[in-house]
């Protein structure tokens, strides 16, 4: 029993699943008390956000937010997952797996179009009742080059590689905090919650860091 998060960079091959809607979503703190600034699933249009301390102290130019717009939720029944390039992570599949498309954006909602940036990501284990091979607390990290046009993109699934799928109520958490490297400094934008159920993910994004993902 897996699950997958994979950073990437998009390729021409990608780029049709994330044709841009002509409505834009734009969330910030100011109106969610609680933090919580949306939920991100397949259902979601393409919207922007980022996390308060990012947003309020970038420079113009620097990074201040990301955009977010979910691909195509592919459900899989046995057929291969596969990543931002088209190429095979796992040869056979029985859950789900769903890439979502990421742009850096200025403080103007401008996408940053600059060579040599980097995003990185942390990703702390935080429980389910599915065998990940990670322990609660567990962290890992990982990092992709943004392209040309500030893009890069994360690919999430839940699958088992061999028969049975995972059971109806399978669910795992995370929590994903999501920086950029731009110009030799470390921009945090995005502080995520993502519960990967059985036959979906929801992403929740918060305006800040230091939020439990229980």
């Amino acid at each position: 029993m897996l699950s997958l998060s994979v950073l990437g960079v998009l390729t021409a091959a990608t780029l049709s699943l994330f044709i841009d809607p002509d409505h834009v979503g734009h969330v910030t703190s100011s109106y969610h008390p609680s933090a919580l600034l949306s939920v991100v699933n397949s259902t979601t249009k393409k919207l922007t956000f980022s996390v308060d301390e990012a947003r309020n102290n970038a420079s113009s130019s620097g990074p201040a937010y990301l955009s977010v717009q979910p691909g195509p939720l592919l459900q899989h029944h046995g057929d291969a997952i596969k990543d931002m390039e088209d190429k095979i992570k796992t040869p056979t599949a029985y859950g789900f797996s769903q890439i979502f498309a990421y742009t850096v954006l200025d403080q103007r909602g401008k996408p940053i179009r600059k060579r040599g940036m980097l995003a990185r990501e942390k990703i702390v284990f935080i429980g389910g009742n599915v065998d990940v091979g990670m322990e609660p607390g567990e962290v890992s990290f990982s990092s992709t080059r943004v392209d040309d046009e500030g893009r890069f993109a994360d690919l999430h699934a839940l699958f088992t590689e061999t028969k049975p799928a995972l059971p109806p109520g399978s669910l795992v958490r995370f929590k994903q905090i999501l920086s950029v490297i731009y110009e030799g400094s470390e921009y945090t934008l995005g502080s995520i919650c993502i519960d990967k159920y059985v036959d979906r993910v929801d992403l929740r994004l918060y305006a800040t860091v230091d939020v439990s993902c229980d």
